[in-house]
């Protein structure tokens, strides 16, 4: 069943010309050549998994700009980090939890609205799942069920990335591959800030930010995947960054798309 998706969602892709996929060029392409494949078959996963890119992003569209990224949300602070790239003419990428997108949906909305990159960081950021890993039909049933919700809040939105929780990509970076297959590029980062972490200061926050060098992928969170802490240390660094990094002559940029293996 998960191949005969795999082989439904891909044409559709290619011949909707809503997304490139990776491994299979333009949307304006040929189909690919997949007709011989036999649903249920042990080779059709192999054959099919690896004609789609599990490489990960971790630099910017342009190698030069810094590309900031922000997990989790939306949330209370999502907001505030809203009003913060609005006032310094920042895009940015939200890797939206499906569950808090079904929540609160106007945020979903104005992350669109204001020009930002959606990124599926799928249904409820399940600590188990991702951690230890599942099957190619279960990954796919997660993405597509955030998915849904975040169009549910923003109809018509494009997702352009996917970010597995933790970067637990799975075996062969499978949830990598399944995501690419659904036309979104697995987003990595180069550079972890561990806002995340309660003992991590805010001083700190904005001392890694800032130390961003070019091309680089920042990883924030404007949420908390429990719903538990605040981001309060991250919109008080963000807000101090962007200024600094910009009179240390740093410019800004989204994460590249579509990388080819």
């Amino acid at each position: 069943m998960w191949i005969a998706d795999r082989r439904r969602i891909l044409y559709t892709l290619l011949a909707s010309g809503a997304a490139a996929v990776s491994g299979y060029g333009t949307a304006a392409a040929a189909p690919p050549q997949i007709t011989s494949l036999q649903p249920g078959a042990p080779s059709d996963l192999v054959t099919l998994e690896r004609a789609v890119s599990a490489a990960l992003v971790t630099r910017s569209a342009n190698g030069t700009g810094i590309a900031l990224t922000f997990d989790d949300g939306p949330g209370p602070e999502t907001d505030d980090i809203l009003d913060i790239l609005h006032d310094t003419g920042v895009r940015a990428v939200f890797c939206v939890i499906g569950r808090r997108a079904q929540e609160y949906p106007r945020l979903v909305r104005r992350i669109v609205n204001e020009g930002h990159l959606l990124g599926n960081h799928s249904w409820d950021h399940d600590h188990a799942k991702w951690k230890q890993g599942t099957t190619a039909a279960e990954y796919e049933r997660d993405l597509l069920r955030a998915t849904a919700a975040i169009r549910r809040a923003a109809p018509g939105a494009r997702i352009p990335f996917f970010r597995a929780p933790f970067g637990a990509w799975g075996p062969d970076r499978i949830a990598a591959r399944v995501g690419a297959g659904m036309g979104m590029t697995p987003l990595s980062w180069s550079r972890s800030v561990a806002d995340w972490s309660p003992t991590v200061s805010r001083e700190t926050i904005l001392q890694r930010v800032s130390a961003a060098g070019p091309g680089e992928v920042v990883l924030l969170h404007d949420a908390d995947d429990r719903g538990i802490q605040d981001r309060k240390r991250t919109v008080w660094a963000t807000r101090r960054a962007i200024p600094n990094m910009r009179q240390a002559g740093r410019k800004f940029d989204v994460p590249m798309r579509n990388p080819r293996v």
